[in-house]
């Protein structure tokens, strides 16, 4: 105001927008970054896949890939040690994904367990490599607590073509991850058309699932369970069967992720405990030793409200006795201890046998044995394939002689070979199955294998 002659002189006006510029970062920041791991959000990243496209439809040359990545059974990881664990786990991946990366690549937490990386000017062979480090680096394992353990992720890839879009690229992404989730988890799918008609055909399995059981739809099966010391039968397993009506027997490993998903397991779940219970009976009522029936549980059945109840219940309905009966369980069910821990003395407490299914392959540590009153272990196939003489047994030798240690019985799965059958005899495991000795067979065809049996054990011996 220098030309003022009440002033002259310059006027400064000052406003501290310190704590204004702070809030607007923060705004700026939750509006793109993911507020627990650090990482890019949905909305960030779909922005820099757009721009990654732009690039590649001026350069051809430039190719852009898209990674889906979901964390394997972190429900019971959320359920058994607690969110906040939970929480703790997921940004121990966040870190180990950023290390595993080149500083182009962009990596995203979509929400949940699910992250999605964008990999830009990359070969077909460099992405499968990014995605085969980033398996084995996640196995190396976590500590959260007290707990140690190795991340199983599924992952979806897909590439872009010129005329991708982004709401494409990430849908074919998603719908591979899904398909490495059918395929058996931990591992790296590539998306292709087949992929596409799997997802839609997944979508309609979702429709049709609720009427299915209805619709009597749902068979049993029954594969016999060997002793080994004389290889007599001492019971068997039930497994389920889809007959579709259009698209035939549909693998239990494409339709029971399906009903878990959809809630369907329960209801089809106690159809398949009581149909088996009472076969059960059945076949004891015509044999002279006791039979055993093992049945497997989902995770989502296990933890319903209503499990005990459904199992109290069949049991008194079918007139089976608990103790013939054994509950299949998989080693992540186990990790919510305290509930776990409280469902199983109830179970015990019935007379049902506990077994942990395809052990070894899951979260669970050794120490699990002695916490819970498990009655069988299961050795699942892949270590039973590696079985051969007297070399590559540690791991199998190892676990039956824990089980022994705790009086608990083994059950080798996936017995193909005369030459696994007589080294796991050699190596004292108590039980097995697999089609070597049996192919899962419908009820009928399991009253003549007892019949011809009780035929040999009746006939006279010289």
């Amino acid at each position: 105001l220098l030309g003022d002659a009440n002033v002259q002189a310059i006027v400064v006006t000052l406003r501290d927008v310190t704590a204004r510029r702070e809030l607007e970062a923060q705004l700026e920041r939750r509006a793109f970054h993911d507020e627990l791991t650090g990482l890019a959000n949905r909305t960030l990243f779909a922005d820099r896949v757009t721009h990654a496209l732009e690039r590649q439809a001026r350069n051809p040359a430039f190719q852009v890939a898209v990674m889906f990545i979901d964390v394997d059974d972190f429900k019971a990881v959320n359920d058994g040690l607690g969110h906040a664990s939970g929480d703790l786990l997921l940004q121990q991946v966040a870190l180990r994904l950023r290390a595993s990366l080149r500083p182009s690549d962009s990596v995203a937490r979509f929400g949940g367990d699910e992250f999605a990386i964008l990999l830009e000017d990359v070969s077909v062979e460099e992405a499968q490599e990014t995605a085969d480090r980033i398996l084995e680096v996640l196995k190396l394992p976590v500590a959260i607590g007290e707990a140690r353990f190795g991340v199983a992720v599924s992952i979806g890839l897909a590439f872009a073509d010129p005329e991708s879009t982004v709401e494409e690229l990430l849908r074919d992404a998603d719908i591979a991850m899904y398909g490495a989730k059918a395929n058996g988890k931990g591992c790296a799918i590539v998306f292709d058309a087949k992929l596409r008609e799997s997802a839609a055909r997944r979508l309609s399995m979702k429709i049709e699932l609720g009427g299915a059981l209805d619709s009597k739809q749902f068979r049993l099966v029954y594969q016999p369970i060997h002793d080994l010391s004389d290889r007599s039968i001492r019971g068997f397993e039930a497994l389920l069967r889809w007959d579709h009506p259009v698209r035939g027997t549909v693998p239990p490993l494409d339709f029971i992720p399906v009903a878990e998903e959809t809630g369907d397991i329960v209801a089809i779940g106690r159809w398949v405990l009581e149909t088996a219970c009472r076969q059960a009976v059945i076949w004891n009522e015509q044999h002279l030793s006791p039979l055993t029936m093992s049945v497997n549980v989902s995770a989502v059945q296990f933890h319903h409200p209503r499990f005990i109840d459904d199992l109290r219940a069949v049991l008194e309905r079918s007139g089976l006795d608990g103790n013939l009966l054994t509950l299949e369980l998989t080693e992540s069910v186990l990790l919510e201890q305290e509930r776990v821990t409280e469902l199983l003395g109830t179970i015990r407490s019935l007379g049902v046998g506990i077994a942990i299914d395809d052990f070894g392959t899951g979260y669970s540590s050794l120490s699990y044995l002695q916490q819970f009153p498990v009655t069988a272990v299961k050795i699942d196939r892949s270590f039973v394939s590696e079985v051969s003489g007297a070399t590559n047994n540690g791991l199998v030798r190892s676990v039956i002689a824990i089980a022994e240690s705790l009086n608990l019985t083994t059950v080798a799965e996936g017995i193909e070979t005369t030459y696994q059958l007589e080294a796991l005899e050699g190596l004292k495991c108590g039980l097995a199955q697999g089609f070597y000795l049996s192919r899962p067979v419908n009820a009928h065809e399991i009253d003549a294998i007892l019949a011809a049996n009780s035929s040999l054990a009746a006939a006279p011996t010289r």
